[in-house]
């Protein structure tokens, strides 16, 4: 079947489906960078590199139809309402205020770009944030961008109480407020460094808060039904048609204040088993897949027929253990854990050969990162030494627990229980279901001794990454990690809008970190693209989605 064939068969299917279903800046202000510098911030050149229309190719012809093998459909599209493939869908639909700007095949986690927002002014004391929206920037429905979109939209998340509200919080944002038509005011509770990174996030997303109100009722006033299936904003796609469980269509948004992407159409199919969503790939018949095996990748880099791009990124899969409950208490046997692990050979073997061993709970692609407080080598004697002057001088038996959550959990585990024989540490491993081990790791709950379990901060900022990891509320800190000083380090320099002091906060915090060794080891499992030789254009993003408005094709 050739993919001209492809494409026409699934629009065909589509449309079967469709049918059968039913003011003015404040004063004492300076415009600055998210590091507090003065600098001018302005929304002229925008730095997109969005692939926009060929005049000499039609807006429908199959070259701008970009057909995807997914794992399976959005379980809806309201970016607060957390679960599978959302993350993948509302990244498209949504327009951030503010986003990295672009560098090449990744992001610049220091700078940022203007997007829905063309400038932005800060108060002396960085409490308060004025942001001036674009004039004239519609839906696909044609509803004109308004700050009272904004506040809506923030309203929301606040009302769910769930990831956008996290959002927020993290940036210290106090209240949202429409100072004019098309001008909007943060206030914070406090200065931050990281606010202006966290709205770089999809969540709040900003919603056309004129059609939401179209669907919303007494009992739902923020059309979070309607969203399961639908979504309205100011983004580069809509979504047209949808089947749960079998695909969905998206359409490039006509009134896109960017330009109209290459790619017009989106076809998104549910694809749930690896080895058909490569065998798919390989017969020209989706242009890229989603979640190819650490095996795949490799054996996909050397096909000449497709293409592989790969960057260090942010996923860490981690070996952790929880100081709650003994033996793990005791930060010697924490470090003899570290010591007896040869990290470079578990890349080789449990990682095939890609991703990198981290050297510290900040990945390198962050601002303030840091290796040089790292002590630790492969060195099985020392981790003889430190088991016996923790009391365990004939080695030690403990359990490990993982799941499948990530397909480099199991092998993880496996390698890593092997080389810690040779130090006298018994390893027996213990397998439970992802949704045991999501809820046994969650807030409130953390009762997993040791433990397999990824991580990635959506948020390029090392001050967020220690808030979600590290402290004691953090909903990332699956462990329950909890050091008061590395607390206060964290807490102050997420306050603080000097750059080179917060840097060094941000150091002796790693340093800390580091030497209470409560992330056995973190590996760097890398970005990954996986395409047909003719799909340009990707660039990896910190919530590790793909971009389609900035994918184009060769020829």
């Amino acid at each position: 079947m050739t993919r001209r064939m492809l494409l026409t068969m699934l629009m065909v299917f589509a449309l079967v489906v469709a049918a059968c279903s039913s003011s003015d800046e404040a004063d004492d202000q300076t415009t600055t960078t998210a590091e507090g510098a003065t600098t001018t911030t302005s929304g002229g050149d925008t730095g997109n590199t969005t692939t926009t229309v060929d005049p000499g190719l039609p807006i429908d012809a199959p070259e701008r139809t970009l057909v995807v093998a997914a794992t399976g459909t959005p379980s809806g599209f309201d970016g607060d309402i957390f679960g599978p493939n959302m993350q993948n869908a509302v990244v498209n639909l949504n327009e951030p205020l503010v986003d990295y700007e672009l560098a090449g095949t990744q992001v610049n986690g220091d700078e940022v770009r203007p997007r829905l927002a063309e400038s932005w002014t800060v108060s002396d004391d960085g409490l308060i944030y004025t942001m001036k929206l674009r004039e004239g920037v519609l839906s696909h429905l044609g509803n004109e961008l308004t700050a009272d979109d904004v506040v809506w939209s923030y309203e929301k998340s606040e009302s769910q109480g769930r990831t956008g509200r996290f959002i927020a919080n993290v940036g210290n944002v106090e209240s949202v407020e429409a100072t004019g038509t098309h001008e909007v005011q943060f206030t914070l509770s406090a200065p931050s460094p990281i606010f202006i990174r966290a709205i770089t996030v999809y969540t709040p997303s900003i919603y056309d808060s004129t059609e939401l109100q179209n669907h919303a009722t007494d009992d739902d006033p923020y059309a979070t039904e309607w969203l399961k299936s639908n979504f309205a904003g100011f983004g580069p796609y809509y979504v047209d048609q949808f089947t749960p469980g079998q695909q969905v269509i998206f359409k490039a948004n006509p009134n896109y204040w960017d330009g109209v992407p290459f790619y017009t159409t989106i076809v998104y199919q549910a694809i749930p088993e690896a080895a058909n969503r490569v065998a798919l790939l390989g017969a020209g018949e989706v242009d890229y897949i989603e979640a190819p095996s650490l095996q795949q990748l490799v054996d996909l880099s050397n096909d000449s027929s497709i293409n592989v791009q790969s960057v260090p990124g942010n996923l860490q899969s981690r070996l952790l253990t929880n100081a709650n409950f003994e033996p793990y208490d005791d930060p010697l046997v924490r470090q003899a854990l570290i010591y007896a692990l040869d990290t470079e050979s578990l890349v080789n073997t449990a990682f095939q050969g890609i991703g990198e061993p981290a050297k510290s709970p900040v990945p390198p692609s962050f601002p303030c990162y840091t290796d040089e407080h790292w002590p630790y080598t492969y060195d099985v004697a020392k981790a003889q030494e430190l088991l016996a002057e923790a009391g365990f001088p004939d080695g030690i038996d403990l359990t490990l627990t993982y799941s499948d959550t990530r397909p480099f959990d199991e092998p993880l585990a496996v390698q890593a229980q092997a080389q810690w024989a040779a130090a006298g540490i018994n390893v027996t491993l213990e397998k439970i279901p992802n949704d045991e081990m999501s809820a046994r790791v969650a807030t409130g709950t953390r009762d997993v001794p040791f433990f397999a379990f990824f991580e990635q901060s959506i948020v390029l900022d090392p001050g967020y990454l220690f808030f979600l990891t590290s402290l004691p509320n953090g909903a990332g800190n699956r462990n329950d990690y909890n050091n008061p000083e590395l607390t206060a380090l964290v807490e102050q320099a997420n306050s603080t809008l000097d750059a080179d002091e917060r840097c060094e906060l941000l150091s002796e915090a790693q340093r800390i970190h580091v030497e209470d060794a409560g992330w056995t080891v973190s590996i760097l499992a890398g970005g990954h693209f996986v395409s047909a030789p003719d799909v340009t254009g990707w660039v990896w993003f910190p919530d590790n989605q793909v971009r389609w408005s900035l994918l184009g094709r060769d020829g």
